[in-house]
């Protein structure tokens, strides 16, 4: 069955996402649309202008590589994004080593890419020898780029991706030594279409080729011009001062392979540290914030365990047991998030394509407020279903309404009870009174269906009322579901909530309406299942678990499959002196010799198979500007918009305008047949009319807990 990539976020406020939503038709592609995301988002939208003083003066040791040069100072290090699988193959994703921002009070300012394109294995000295490179493929099924086989033709692809096609063929370009008299060659570009000024920087040696991007506000050329070619002119290719890899001795005997071990270790920068849940469950990668982080990594990491154990597991319960140890990132906040890849106006997404679930601290004080927690246990949801039951995404009415279900839960006395989600009550509580919408429905052309567009279409006239019918509702897919995300969320939510909790409290609506949510959830299983064994991360192809990694860098089983030097996960590893700097290649340096070559698989990169969920990065906040029209100057979608920077939904909130929406794209298995089946079963013999005005009548009595 096709697949697409996913990922789930908890994102506010609705009202600014409509306003982000790519355009119709145009979806954006998982991987490199968040990594544009991020360039976009850092430097458009007014940069901050350069500090007096502000110089290139600390010295970056990669760990990894062993490359360095200068940056200033209070630039930080971000790890880069994990893209995991399906982003692989995709030029931007492949190559990223590392990132630094410049601090801001905002999301703006100027940004660092440093990149890597080379054959070789892990960089330990001079004259590496380089083994053969893994062939490069795209996701079976999807629109890949152009090859991209040399630095300058991704630095072209870049300015492409940027909305400034050919922008590199217009550039300044000249000679260029490292310090260590690597040769390569510079460019100074103007992306006035993006309002940017741009410094590119390449050096090649051994079929090696390393290359640096400075990026910042068009306006600020003058003072950050000197700035970026100081940096570029520092770069050195080998530099035998930088550290080597840390060893992180707390994930000894966790059950993950010693290459996500290795993938953990090579993506610490400084600043951040490794913790592992008391059950060995998850494993928490946080920001310390001068290590006054640490209780809320120990917090969450009990937080979570336990209302899986307590809630997710008997609700949903797995089909065997999870043996597979999910990664949880806490950036320190929201700017730092929103570097890391997070989608503008989120607070927490659930990658499924690289397995991490990442969200920042919401709270300014030490305790953790009920935001984060609402946000942990929202997206801990779409990793545990993930887990649980393979690759099944179910209706976006049940799936994002549970994981708002969930994100009202309250734990008190080391038990969970679930309370109404103050983010969505005042959403659904004003939509009530103004009634159902009018609906339109049609059916695609079969030319149209057999691409993945079958099924009825529900077109909604927005002004016509004020909620969705319950009948169009549980039948929308994914793309429908967004087009007006907070009123949608916020049913989703009250719908399942009702079903849960109102509901068994009344026979008589218990007898009629009770298991609606176990008929669906079993029957997507089964027809999902129907022709496959189950099969979920962290178990052998003979569903026994996967041999826990050992050492650091030390395979336990020989010859496993990716076992190599080449990071899966993309997160930048620590450097030597001073503030840390990234390394680990996104998705794509060539493995070590005996690596099963290539890290892309064909099968998870797929657009949707039935049209229910939209292409990977098809969600608002997640325009791909080479896929349509580029943003406008100081719009781009999520990113370095001042709109955008709203804080987590204050509780509570009467008007619901500012109520946070989770949203998802998936690389689950999307088989309209199966979704229509699960839905056909729920509701067998149910009257909607009877199910809307009960629903109808109970949550408008429903308030905040």
């Amino acid at each position: 069955m096709a697949k697409s990539p996913d990922r789930r976020h908890m994102q506010l406020p609705a009202r600014r996402i409509a306003e982000a939503r790519p355009a119709p038709g145009r979806p954006a592609r998982l991987g490199t649309a968040l990594l544009v995301a991020a360039l976009l988002g850092g430097v458009l939208g007014g940069a901050r202008p350069v500090r007096a003083g502000e110089i290139a003066d600390t010295r970056c040791r990669d760990r990894n590589y062993k490359f360095s040069f200068l940056r200033p100072r209070e630039w930080k290090a971000i790890p880069v994004e994990t893209v995991g699988k399906n982003g692989a193959w995709d030029p931007l994703a492949k190559f990223t080593v590392a990132k630094f921002s410049q601090p801001d009070a905002g999301r703006q300012g100027a940004e660092i890419m440093v990149f890597r394109m080379g054959t070789e294995a892990v960089t330990t000295g001079p004259g590496t020898t380089p083994p053969a490179a893994p062939p490069d493929e795209g996701p079976r099924g999807a629109r890949a780029p152009k090859p991209v086989k040399t630095m300058e033709g991704l630095f072209d692809h870049l300015c492409e991706r940027l909305g400034a096609p050919g922008a590199l063929n217009t550039a300044v370009k000249k000679d260029i030594l490292s310090r260590d008299k690597v040769p390569g060659r510079l460019w100074t570009a103007e992306l006035a279409e993006r309002g940017l000024f741009c410094v590119f920087a390449s050096w090649k040696k051994d079929d090696v080729e390393m290359g640096l991007w400075f990026g910042g506000g068009l306006a600020q050329r003058k003072k950050l011009e000197p700035l970026f070619l100081s940096m570029a002119r520092s770069f050195q290719w080998f530099d035998d001062k930088a550290d080597d890899a840390v060893s992180l001795p707390q994930l000894e005997g966790v059950n993950i392979t010693s290459r996500r071990r290795r993938d953990i270790e090579k993506g610490m920068v400084a600043g951040w540290d490794v913790l592992v849940s008391p059950k060995k469950q998850y494993v928490i990668i946080y920001n310390t914030k001068n290590k006054t982080n640490t209780q809320l990594a120990r917090e969450l990491a009990e937080r979570i365990e336990a209302i899986r154990a307590q809630v997710y597991e008997v609700q949903f319960p797995p089909s065997a047991p999870i043996d597979a140890v999910s990664i949880v990132r806490v950036c320190a906040d929201r700017k730092e998030y929103a570097d890391y890849g997070g989608p503008g106006g989120s607070a927490g997404y659930w990658n499924d394509d690289s397995e991490e679930l990442v969200f920042y601290d919401a709270s300014e004080a030490k305790k953790t407020d009920k935001d984060t927690l609402a946000v942990l246990y929202h997206e801990a949801f779409h990793q545990f279903i993930y887990y649980s039951v393979g690759e099944v995404a179910p209706h976006s009415w049940f799936n994002e309404g549970h994981g708002d279900y969930y994100a009202g839960a309250r734990y008190q006395d080391k038990k969970f009870k679930i309370r109404p989600f103050d983010w969505r009550v005042g959403v659904i509580k004003n939509a009530l009174p103004k009634g159902p919408r009018t609906v339109t429905e049609t059916t695609p052309p079969v030319s149209i269906a057999s691409l993945g567009g079958g099924g009825t279409h529900y077109t909604e006239d927005l002004q016509s009322g004020g909620y969705t019918p319950l009948a169009t509702l549980v039948r929308m897919s994914q793309q429908e579901y967004y087009t007006d995300a907070g009123t949608h969320y916020a049913q989703g939510w009250s719908l399942v909530y009702f079903l849960r909790e109102i509901v068994p409290a009344n026979p008589k609506w218990n007898a009629k309406w009770g298991k609606i949510l176990d008929i669906y959830f079993k029957t997507l299983k089964e027809e999902v299942n129907r022709d496959k064994p189950l099969e979920r991360p962290g178990m052998k192809p003979d569903g026994g678990p996967e041999k826990p990694a050992g050492p650091a860098g030390k395979p336990t089983t020989p010859g496993e499959p990716g076992m190599g030097d080449a990071p899966a996960m993309g997160d930048a590893p620590a450097m030597g002196d001073a503030p840390a700097m990234g390394d680990a290649p996104a998705m794509g340096d060539a493995p070590a010799p005996g690596d099963t070559p290539g890290m892309t698989d064909p099968a998870m990169g797929d657009a949707p198979a039935m049209g229910d969920a939209p292409a990977p990065g098809d969600t608002p906040g997640r325009t791909d500007p080479a896929m349509g029209d580029a943003p406008a100057m100081g719009d781009t979608p999520g990113m370095g918009d001042p709109g955008m920077d709203g804080g987590t939904p204050p509780s509570g909130d009467p008007t619901g305008s500012d109520s946070g929406i989770p949203l998802s794209l998936s690389r689950f298995v999307n088989s309209r047949r199966a979704l229509e089946k699960a839905v056909d079963a729920a509701f067998q013999g149910v009257d909607f009319a009877e199910l809307e005005a009960a629903w109808r009548a109970s949550i408008s009595k429903v308030g905040s807990k």
